[in-house]
């Protein structure tokens, strides 16, 4: 081995790769127009009437779960702040959930379109608290009139006693999600 020590070191690191690849499925929805890679022990649900597509361990709701909201009009013409709370509430449905709270920031803006991101929480129906991190896109309508598109909606879930062990997933989730445009 003393003669090629910069093999083992490459090989170490091609099978982490393969171990990382292995535990991950690529999901792609053409209609929704979109693709993420998840881990392999979760299920998949998808809502064809709401639209939504929930990853999941346990339970999409109240469990650990990346939710991914397509594009949506939402009526009218919103700014930003107007736009991610019509998209928390009338997309996912978070009202609905006791304590509900979110805080958002505009990372992006430009010819009428807004990148945000932020942070829920709530106590679930089962009473946990949770705490979920968000991304939306929200383009602003081109015509006096119009309705705002949330061109998506992604919400990485989960109980409070579980996010420090779920969070560097759903950043990987986070990082690894592509729109396919549309």
């Amino acid at each position: 081995m003393r003669h090629w020590p910069h093999v083992v070191p490459a090989v170490i690191a091609l099978v982490a790769v393969a171990a990382v690849s292995a535990d991950r499925v690529l999901y792609v929805d053409p209609a929704a127009r979109f693709s993420v890679r998840y881990p392999r022990s979760w299920q998949v649900r998808e809502d064809l009437f709401e639209g939504w597509v929930a990853f999941y361990r346990d339970h999409p709701r109240e469990g650990a779960s990346f939710l991914v909201f397509p594009r949506t009009s939402l009526p009218g013409d919103l700014d930003a702040d107007r736009a991610v709370r019509s998209a928390l509430v009338a997309v996912a449905g978070l009202d609905r959930y006791q304590n509900f709270r979110f805080r958002h920031r505009v990372t992006s803006r430009g010819l009428g379109i807004f990148s945000v991101r932020g942070e829920a929480s709530w106590k679930s129906l089962g009473g946990r608290n949770m705490r979920a991190v968000f991304v939306a896109v929200v383009v602003r309508p081109a015509v006096h009139g119009g309705d705002t598109q949330l061109s998506y909606l992604l919400l990485a879930q989960a109980p409070e006693e579980e996010w420090s062990r779920q969070e560097p997933l759903f950043l990987e989730m986070l990082r690894d999600f592509k729109w396919l445009g549309g």
